[in-house]
């Protein structure tokens, strides 16, 4: 239930009710995704994600960050987002030759979903310094992952990169079938995620000194992260040249607006 504070600032979550969804966060398997038990966390962690971009909006304590890392569970949220994404490349392939309809189409969709989720709520917890050191080893797994999802967004995915504007706006005319409207919803699910793991990469690289010296190696050299930040900076999928002359569709983190190409910012990564 929502609440107000004496200061005008709406909260999702009661301190003690926020307590106890981070404290009970627990690891899952593959094999757990869609299990009662797994929806019951990924409804928490959802929770726990509104909360937390409630109080870094409004620059308030965040006290679901200090949660976090008294419980110190920032590597259970590593460990789900790898588990989830195992799911969407070996399962979901396979829930796709399905027969769909509406209502069997929303599980696989909120299960897809889910992965913007967990990176949206790593994305707020990562902006701090402290809770790089508090995810340990597990930033290995987590710059892994980052760099599959940039390498894909490179376009070494299914080529959909000159139409992510198209992809990504709601279009009351599109008439898809179930399954088609979950691939669509699966490639714009897709692009977020992996403009929110730019943000994630460049944090990691702004604490550098927080983390241990086998991360920073992986960051810098195992995984080249600069090589795939100029390349995507030389083609950047963030923006896509609109019908109008001199008009750009541009990508400022959560959706897309047309703007003047001189506004654009040639030669720079986006701030998310």
């Amino acid at each position: 239930m929502a609440t107000v504070s004496p200061d005008g600032i709406q909260s999702v979550l009661y301190h003690n009710e926020a307590e106890a969804y981070v404290e009970g966060l627990i690891p899952f398997q593959i094999r757990d995704i869609g299990t009662e038990k797994w929806e019951h966390q990924r409804e928490h962690v959802e929770k726990l994600n509104i909360q937390a971009v409630v109080d870094a909006t409004n620059n308030v304590e965040e006290s679901i960050k200090e949660l976090f890392l008294t419980h110190e569970k920032i590597p259970i949220l590593i460990n789900e987002l790898v588990a989830l994404d195992l799911w969407k490349r070996h399962v979901l392939p396979l829930v796709l030759k399905m027969e769909f309809s509406s209502q069997t189409s929303f599980p696989a969709y909120v299960t897809m979903f889910y992965e913007s989720i967990l990176v949206g709520l790593l994305e707020v917890l990562l902006f701090h310094g402290e809770c790089h050191e508090a995810a340990g080893d597990a930033l290995h797994d987590l710059l892994q992952y980052c760099q599959q999802k940039l390498i894909w967004l490179m376009g070494s995915g299914d080529g959909d990169q000159d139409n992510w504007y198209e992809i990504g706006r709601e279009n009351p005319e599109i008439n898809d079938s179930p399954a088609e409207e979950i691939i669509r919803r699966h490639k714009k699910i897709s692009f977020d995620v992996a403009m929110k793991c730019i943000a994630i990469v460049r944090y990691i690289g702004e604490y550098s000194k927080d983390v241990s010296l086998g991360v920073t190696t992986r960051l810098l050299n195992t995984h080249d992260f600069p090589a795939i930040f100029a390349t995507l900076m030389d083609n950047p999928p963030w923006r896509v040249p609109a019908k109008d002359p001199g008009m750009w569709y541009k990508y400022d983190g959560k959706s897309w607006a047309q703007v003047w190409q001189r506004k654009l910012g040639w030669g720079q990564l986006p701030l998310l």
